[in-house]
């Protein structure tokens, strides 16, 4: 008796185009801590996933005009005794502030619907002294 031949292996198509980059992950992100001084960042620079700032006095100063966000939601964290955040965000960007401060003020969402925008940044705002300030490019 013989044996039956193998099947055949199907033949995979050839691809055109080299395969896109992983995306990053959820886990991915920048965690800074200082005793005095803040965060600035303006011009072209990758927003990671999740930011976070950690510090006694100091605030956050992020332009992000020119910026290319990791993922189209980002969460910037700043907690300090004192601080605040002065973040300036393009057209099509949503801002959704939450968090807590003592002596400061907190501006409701900004930009459009989230659904709507082409990314949204989620603020969260810890400090005893200080406010956040939304402005758009």
């Amino acid at each position: 008796m013989t044996e039956p031949e193998p099947a055949a292996e199907p033949a995979l198509p050839a691809r055109s185009t080299p395969p896109a980059p992983p995306a990053p992950t959820s886990g991915r992100g920048a965690f800074t801590i200082k005793i005095i001084g803040g965060l600035r960042r303006r011009g072209t620079w990758r927003v990671p996933v999740r930011e976070t700032l950690v510090t006694l006095v100091g605030g956050i100063d992020a332009d992000l005009t020119d910026a290319t966000f990791d993922a189209p939601d980002v969460v910037l964290t700043k907690i300090s005794l004192v601080g605040g955040v002065s973040l300036t965000v393009p057209a099509g960007v949503a801002v959704l502030p939450s968090g807590f401060q003592l002596l400061g003020g907190s501006p409701a969402a900004s930009g459009p619907p989230p659904g709507e925008a082409t990314a949204t940044v989620h603020l969260r705002s810890f400090t005893l002294v200080g406010g956040v300030s939304i402005k758009r490019s």
